[in-house]
């Protein structure tokens, strides 16, 4: 063994591992309470059995931590729902937009009028928004 290998430099160590997230002792108990009823339960549980399973076995000390970490978690999934659904309900707008457009130019295709410049600008002004392009 080389004299670099017996004592490796500390700090080429920890350059390594900071961008490693550090895990919670509520997080590393929820992974190992998946993990244990992944391989007991093959025919399948819930979620809150893997919640209830990793609280049983949380060490007291560190409850309270583990109580907040779930509280924010919840908040956090709540406050998602409620941007998700205002994304939905906004581009649900702009869909039903851009399928009126869209059947004024199949109408106009069905009888052989071209589509007027304005009427492709809004369906690809909408489509754009939709995907996330540029207006």
């Amino acid at each position: 063994m080389s004299p670099s290998n017996q004592n490796p430099d500390p700090a080429a160590f920890f350059g390594l591992v900071e961008d490693i997230p550090e895990l919670s002792v509520w997080e590393a108990s929820f992974d190992a309470a998946e993990d244990f009823l992944t391989e007991t339960r093959p025919e399948g549980f819930q979620v809150e059995d893997i919640g209830r399973h990793a609280w049983d076995r949380l060490p007291e000390r560190d409850r309270p931590a583990a109580l907040n970490a779930l509280f924010y978690t919840y908040w956090s999934a709540m406050v998602s729902d409620r941007e998700e659904l205002a994304r939905f309900e906004r581009d649900n707008d702009m869909r039903v937009l851009l399928r009126g457009r869209l059947d004024e130019y199949e109408d106009l295709a069905a009888v052989s009028i071209p589509a007027p410049a304005a009427l492709v600008a809004d369906i690809a002004a909408l489509a754009r928004q939709l995907v996330g392009g540029a207006a």
